[in-house]
């Protein structure tokens, strides 16, 4: 049990420089790409959508889910207040972040009682939880746009939200996203597979090449419907 969980915390330090080693001895040359993801529309605080993004993943990478579960109500939100403000006194989160955070508590709490959320819970207790993971990958070019000759590559570099190994010693990626959604569940689903199927698989590449163990389930957590979109199904 040490072994691996010391195999994998190695593996995920080894992220943010990965590159393959194919492609280092071919000195081939690897294009930066940056890939938009949210909004720069802003809400009547000022704030942007990857502002709001960025402060509910803050606080999701820092917050203390075993500390809600089998409370009253009001005891959560009181946690929830609580812990925002040690993150603000921490610097772990931005001071413009509690509105954004307050508006969302019912979204949170919704999360901490997820199933997703006891899985977690279960994997933290062995040491087996990984959260903002950075990473690096060089990919053909070709796979981002057909425009790219194949033998191009092009870096993809990104932050894994959340990933953790269950006692099979697969992973289970996660992702979480704020979008605002459409009311139908089926048009969430569309929606959200055309706009984050392609990152996600990038993210799975990364930590299947980084730890030679399989991603078995690649989730997106909808926080506005509170519960995940699996898009292996």
């Amino acid at each position: 049990m040490e072994n691996e969980q010391a195999e994998d915390r190695e593996a995920g330090l080894s992220f943010e420089s990965w590159i393959g080693e194919k492609e280092k001895s071919e000195g081939r040359h690897a294009e930066e790409m940056a890939l938009t993801l949210r909004s720069a529309e802003t809400d009547n605080t000022g704030q942007t959508a990857a502002d709001r993004g960025t402060h509910l993943h803050s606080y999701l990478r820092f917050l203390d889910l075993g500390s809600l579960i089998n409370k009253p109500e009001d005891e959560r939100l009181t946690e929830l207040a609580r812990q925002l403000d040690q993150m603000i006194e921490k610097l772990q989160l931005a001071a413009g972040a509690r509105t954004t955070i307050k508006a969302e508590e019912q979204n949170i709490l919704a999360y901490a009682d997820s199933k997703l959320a006891e899985r977690v819970l279960a994997a933290e207790k062995e040491g087996r939880v990984y959260r903002e993971m950075p990473f690096t990958m060089a990919v053909p070019a070709s796979e981002l746009s057909q425009d790219y000759p194949e033998d191009e590559l092009t870096l993809v570099q990104g932050m894994i939200d959340l990933w953790f190994t269950e006692t099979d010693n697969r992973v289970v990626l996660v992702d979480f996203k704020s979008d605002r959604l459409p009311e139908d569940t089926v048009a969430q689903d569309k929606m959200m597979r055309r706009r984050y199927a392609l990152q996600l698989s990038y993210y799975a590449r990364a930590i299947e090449r980084a730890t030679g163990k399989k991603v078995k389930e690649k989730l997106i957590w909808l926080l506005k419907a509170g519960r995940s979109l699996d898009l292996e199904n």
